[in-house]
């Protein structure tokens, strides 16, 4: 499967279901919207006191919680990817990554032992650090589908996992998320984030798809670092 047939699978998907993913998503574009405007209220103000300090935290905050809502969201664009869910029910879904205890300390359990081995890897050169983070990439979504199949592993096993799978692939799955960078520099000035944002996302949870499917060796093969 090319990079084009997973976009095109995408935004098949999108174009059908606008309005689903839009709601979808729409807690997620909350928090960051959020977060940007307390940001650039804090860059206006040009002492540093106690009220810029405490809004530094809350910026924190808001980010770690839109990156747990979106990270819930591509478990269930997964599904889609699977054809294993209907689109029904955005609102509860948009929450998912809370609707089950493990998924959510998962979840930060894993984003915090990730930063930790992709900091260390930094400390060494940048070049190391962005192709560990690209190696641990699909670490959350592995160890959620054990959790699904009711095989809990350990995060450093998920992450383990996730290197194999994304050995001689790292490369094609930067590739991958580039080619969305004019996409989202066109938000700027002509698309609607609701509208790129799911695109690019649906995309990258079809490649984990593929990926993780049990023909993957043939499917893999057939994946190729040219999208359009």
């Amino acid at each position: 499967m090319t990079f084009s047939e997973l976009k095109r699978q995408a935004r098949a998907s999108l174009n059908q279901h606008f309005l689903y993913y839009v709601i979808l998503f729409l807690p997620t574009f909350i928090l960051q919207i959020a977060m940007s405007i307390l940001y650039a209220k804090l860059e206006n103000n040009i002492s540093y006191d106690n009220a810029a300090y405490t809004g530094n935290w809350y910026v924190a905050i808001l980010g770690w919680a839109a990156s747990l809502l979106l990270t819930g969201v591509m478990f269930v664009l997964i599904d889609h990817g699977r054809h294993l869910r209907t689109y029904e029910q955005p609102v509860s879904r948009s929450f998912t990554i809370l609707n089950r205890g493990d998924y959510f300390i998962g979840t930060i359990g894993l984003g915090i032992l990730m930063f930790i081995y992709t900091f260390l890897w930094s400390l060494l050169l940048f070049i190391p650090g962005i192709i560990k983070m690209l190696s641990y990439s699909q670490a959350c979504y592995i160890y959620r589908d054990h959790l699904d199949q009711g095989t809990k592993i350990s995060f450093n096993q998920a992450i383990t996992e996730s290197r194999q799978m994304m050995a001689g692939h790292k490369w094609e799955y930067f590739l991958l998320n580039l080619s969305f960078l004019g996409w989202y520099i066109a938000c700027i000035l002509v698309l609607p984030t609701i509208w790129v944002v799911p695109y690019a996302q649906q995309t990258l949870a079809n490649y984990y798809v593929v990926l993780s499917a049990p023909a993957k060796d043939d499917q893999q093969d057939d994946l190729m670092t040219t999208a359009k």
